[in-house]
């Protein structure tokens, strides 16, 4: 620290230039050195610079004649990154790569050059993306016996970041044995401490894989890999429109409006591209942001609040519904969603803390009683019908069995006020598929919803 004296017209400095900070104390205007905040080393870095300065005294013991000859290696031979990048390196720093592999592979350092051998072709592979997991499957078995394989991962991506990591973590080191199928995500949590989290409307798992093949304390790192087009895959999320036939998909978090603002459009995320509407601002529902686990949803606050979609081709025979919905009213009957053609109806609604569908169609009319449920609580309901047979779930419990007709509809509705009946709720999520699921299907579907919107079923 120093005293400053200022000559006109300069009578004052403060801040930061560089290195030195300018300001005003008791003895008057000084100068002084910019302090820097000390960042705590984790755990991780400590044990790597151990483990490197371990390597780096053990470079210090083996002697003069072993040092040359890592320096004639390095002459001979090229060192190849990742990416296939050539660097020349020298023999100390082939020493420490070859020693900082072998380390983080469990093997025994290697204190003279070894031969330099080319690694076998990685196996071919391809990435499967589950409604929760990333599956590397081995496009034939490997049988590893004096090979090992590494397997390199990147960290999920937000999908609006942009990002295009191309830093590799080594997630898997797979020994002697047979493989054919590894499971990228619990490998990823097991080795690196990080959750993915695959309902995330706004997640892209951006995730390259690289098969590596280490010919046991031989291999370099790096070295000279086959690297071709097949080694790196782009995984993208899974999304109820992965499931076939997806008809329409609303998702609140997809509407731009501002919390508390009128909903006139909302706009359908299936290949359908349905436009869900309200055109009379008297009859529009509200964005609510924030209400569910983090997520939106719309809000229905009076009974001539509803919007409206129709077909241009009518879908028909089988079909599957579900909803993630909070139903509000306190009222007599409360209708929740329909859809019908003209002759062919299907109602989803409440009566006296009953949860009940509804279908007509000429000279019929089943009402199929769901069970009681709570008011201002949400839930997800499925209904699927496949052939006459009607199935309902409720956050995954299959609550009620029950018989209708097949029919062709063209028309939705989210909110019926205008039957007349009081209503009061959310809709966070509405999907419709123009099949009954699968049981494979359902348990994806459920698994998005539920990991996505917190439910505790």
């Amino acid at each position: 620290m120093a005293r400053v004296e200022y000559i006109s017209p300069v009578n004052n400095l403060t801040g930061k230039l560089g290195g030195a900070v300018f300001q005003k104390n008791k003895s008057g205007f000084i100068i002084r050195s910019k302090e820097y905040g000390k960042k705590t080393a984790t755990q991780k870095q400590n044990l790597q610079r151990n483990i490197f300065s371990q390597i780096k005294k053990l470079w210090d013991t083996i002697g003069t004649v072993a040092q040359s000859q890592w320096n004639d290696f390095a002459s001979l031979h090229a060192h190849y990154d990742k990416y296939t990048n050539v660097f020349n390196l020298t023999g100390f720093q082939w020493f420490m790569s070859i020693n900082l592999n072998t380390y983080n592979t469990a093997q025994i350092y290697t204190l003279t050059p070894p031969d330099y051998l080319l690694p076998n072709t990685s196996p071919p592979y391809t990435l499967q993306l589950s409604h929760n997991d990333i599956i590397l499957n081995l496009t034939e078995q490997v049988t590893l016996d004096d090979t090992n394989l590494l397997i390199f991962t990147t960290p999920p991506i937000l999908k609006t970041s942009g990002q295009v990591r191309r830093y590799l973590r080594l997630t898997k080191v797979l020994f002697a044995g047979e493989y054919d199928t590894i499971s990228i995500v619990n490998e990823y949590k097991t080795t690196h401490n990080i959750e993915w989290n695959f309902s995330d409307y706004y997640y892209n798992l951006n995730v390259f894989c690289q098969i590596v093949p280490i010919h046991n304390v031989s291999y370099i790192n790096g070295i000279s890999l086959n690297i071709s087009a097949n080694l790196f895959q782009n995984i993208t999320p899974w999304y109820p429109t992965s499931i076939p036939n997806c008809i329409l998909w609303l998702d609140a978090d997809t509407i731009t409006v501002n919390d508390g603002d009128n909903v006139a459009e909302w706009d359908d995320q299936s290949n359908q591209l349905l436009q869900i509407t309200q055109s009379n601002v008297t009859r529009q529902p509200i964005l609510k942001k924030n209400i569910i686990n983090g997520h939106n949803a719309v809000q229905f606050t009076s009974n001539d609040k509803f919007m409206q979609g129709t077909y241009q081709t009518a879908f028909y025979g089988n079909f599957s519904i579900c909803e993630v919905f909070n139903q509000r009213d306190y009222g007599t009957t409360s209708y929740e969603f329909y859809i019908h053609n003209s002759l062919f109806y299907l109602f989803i609604y409440s009566y006296n803390g009953r949860l009940y569908i509804e279908i007509d169609y000429p000279g019929q009319n089943h009402v199929i009683n769901c069970g009681t449920f709570v008011y201002d609580k949400w839930y997800y309901i499925l209904i699927t019908i496949n052939n006459n047979t009607l199935d309902v779930w409720l956050n995954r419990s299959h609550i009620t069995t029950g018989t209708c007709e097949n029919s062709s509809c063209i028309d939705v509705f989210l909110g019926i006020g205008a039957i007349g009946y009081s209503w009061s709720n959310y809709i966070a999520n509405k999907i419709i598929y123009n099949k009954a699921l699968t049981e494979t299907e359902r348990e994806q579907l459920f698994d998005y919803i539920s990991q996505r919107y917190n439910f505790t079923e």
